[in-house]
């Protein structure tokens, strides 16, 4: 039901909305690099570094469209449960080395002065390289395909968003999640998130920041993240990172509702 909702919103919206170019208002550029630590409570640590890179641009109207990539390593250690999305493994060494990388892309309709609605599709490998294997695959390697629907609706200095995507790895496994975020900008520079997340794995909760410091030239953000996951253990995720940004320079606010 949620997923006709959110395609019925964006099929009426966007059949409504193709007069003028201003969901994107100029191709949009960005790469990142963020780091990590997942702590398991009663356990030990995990590290991930990340790359991940994305483009942003106008169609027709109020239409864009959407390709980014990431590429993951973890560095997992032996108790760890799940990279996040179900890719459990079978066993693991006391440090188990698990590449985790991947495609995607969508469409979305946009008014700068309303919100935004999305839709997308993306494709990935995680590869374990130690002993391990993924409980789903049986083997050292698990394909996915993603799916995803969203909607931001856009007040003054506020935003609020909800979500759905589900990972497929074959026929007949699947893991849905869900998500409710709002985020405020303090000033043009800031935005302060926070999240819940009804998983299958139920129980997420996350706060983080990004900040586009004025001493860059509104070229580059810095970010950094915490979040508190309940499964068959307790994690505590905490990230940070550093995105470069291609193009013109525009503040924080203006590039999340006009650009990205």
């Amino acid at each position: 039901m949620k997923r006709l909702f959110l395609a019925g919103l964006l099929l009426a919206y966007g059949g409504s909305a193709l007069a003028d170019p201003t969901a994107v208002k100029s191709t949009h550029y960005q790469i990142g690099y963020e780091s990590g630590d997942i702590n398991t409570v009663g356990g030990s640590d995990s590290r991930v570094n990340a790359v991940d890179g994305s483009i942003t641009l106008p169609l027709a109207g109020y239409l864009g469209a959407s390709v980014s990539a990431f590429y993951d390593h973890y560095s997992m250690a032996a108790n760890f449960a799940s990279l996040g999305s179900g890719l459990a493994l079978a066993s693991s060494l006391p440090q188990c080395t698990v590449i985790d990388k991947g495609l995607s892309a969508g469409l979305f309709v946009r008014d700068p002065s309303v919100g935004r609605i999305s839709a997308g599709y993306g494709a990935g490998q995680a590869m374990s390289h130690c002993e391990s294997t993924f409980l789903i695959s049986g083997t050292a390697k698990l394909d996915t395909k993603n799916y995803s629907a969203g909607a931001q609706y856009y007040l003054s200095r506020f935003t609020i968003g909800v979500s759905w995507n589900q990972t497929r790895f074959n026929a007949f496994d699947r893991f849905n999640s869900d998500s409710l975020t709002g985020s405020w900008y303090p000033t043009n520079i800031l935005r302060v998130d926070l999240a819940t997340y009804g998983q299958d794995l139920k129980n997420t909760y996350s706060l983080g920041v990004e900040f586009q410091p004025k001493f860059f030239g509104n070229s580059s953000g810095l970010w950094a993240s915490y979040t508190r996951r309940h499964q068959t253990v307790t994690d505590n995720i905490i990230m940070v990172g550093i995105r470069y940004y291609f193009g013109r320079r525009v503040d924080l606010l203006t590039r999340d509702r006009e650009y990205r």
